[in-house]
């Protein structure tokens, strides 16, 4: 993730050798939506651990829904982002 950063070059700059697909917020954009994704996955497991301790499922559930509003948030943003970017660039 971080090594790439360097790479990325905004929607302005000339496209060649050594550019990155998406400017640095997109990237980051997606780096979390993945992040929290892969979370969620990672809670359902831990809630199955979890069954004979009421308190622990209790708090994956929890760290689930407040993972699972922030993807949506998370979503929700990257869309309009895609959308601002959309509006009068030429994407090739």
């Amino acid at each position: 993730m971080g090594g790439q950063t360097g790479q990325q070059t905004g929607a302005g700059t000339q496209s060649g050798q050594g550019a990155f697909p998406v400017d640095n917020l997109t990237y980051n954009l997606i780096s979390v939506l993945h992040s929290k994704l892969e979370g969620l996955e990672a809670y359902r497991k831990y809630m199955q651990d979890a069954q004979g301790d009421q308190e622990c499922l209790q708090l994956f559930q929890q760290l689930q829904q407040q993972d699972s509003q922030a993807a949506t948030k998370i979503q929700q943003h990257l869309m309009k982002h895609f959308g601002q970017q959309g509006s009068g660039q030429t994407r090739q």
